[in-house]
């Protein structure tokens, strides 16, 4: 069996050898008011600053509500700004986030919720329903909603 491998014109990318998280925060001093995430379906965009003072903000309310070092919090959600802000912000507190696809039915979330430990649950406002549901019977918790509306 031949093996290719393909290489880009452009020059290799220099990835540095810290955590995504911050990584993403340091950019803050860089660039405060560039914007770091945009949603291309919404236009929705934060800058540095802002996607910061989020991530910042919901971690300590996630500190607040049991996340530690150790915590598995499991996020049901579709990609979105705020999508990021609840991943940096539990991976800030030191727990590791379980990524769920927002598709998944109450069977195979509970599953997710089982494997991985989860003690919370943050969810999109369409995945509400399936996550309080999957979650009968596992030790997460606290269901949390990405957003008030």
């Amino acid at each position: 069996m031949a093996s290719h491998v393909f290489k880009s014109p452009l020059p290799d990318v220099a990835i540095p050898e810290i955590h995504l998280t911050e990584f993403v925060l340091n950019k803050v001093e860089q660039l405060p008011d560039h914007p770091a995430i945009i949603d291309g379906t919404t236009n929705q965009a934060f800058t540095y600053r802002e996607l910061s003072l989020r991530i910042k903000a919901l971690a300590g309310g996630l500190q607040t509500n049991g996340v530690k070092p150790g915590s598995v919090v499991a996020l049901i959600a579709a990609n979105s700004p705020d999508y990021a802000v609840v991943f940096h912000a539990a991976a800030l507190c030191g727990g590791t986030v379980t990524t769920v696809n927002p598709t998944y039915g109450a069977q195979e979330i509970h599953q997710q919720l089982l494997d991985s430990g989860a003690s919370m649950v943050v969810a999109g406002n369409a995945c509400l329903a399936t996550a309080a549901e999957a979650m009968q019977g596992c030790n997460a918790g606290e269901l949390i909603a990405m957003s008030a509306h």
